[in-house]
């Protein structure tokens, strides 16, 4: 699976991961991505943007098998 210079390459090896892994995703343009998502008709995944006390923005989709994408950009240090 790949988007841009991101590649999740997958697995299905015993020991490799179990149901309910997450994979924390750090990423520059959220808002962008969130909008491009927002705008296809998807009845499930339907995510939205949350701001987490580090300073960062979260965005998680779920897959079927109950993992999850957590996609963050995290906010320049003050």
């Amino acid at each position: 699976v790949s988007r841009g210079a991101l590649i999740l390459h997958l697995s299905e090896h015993l020991g490799d991961g179990t149901p309910g892994t997450v994979l924390y995703l750090r990423m520059e343009g959220i808002e962008t991505f969130h909008e491009e998502l927002a705008a296809r008709t998807h009845a499930f995944v339907r995510p939205g943007i949350e701001s987490a006390p580090w300073g960062a923005r979260i965005m998680e989709i779920a897959d079927p098998f109950g993992n999850r994408l957590r996609f963050a950009e995290h906010q320049p240090a003050r």
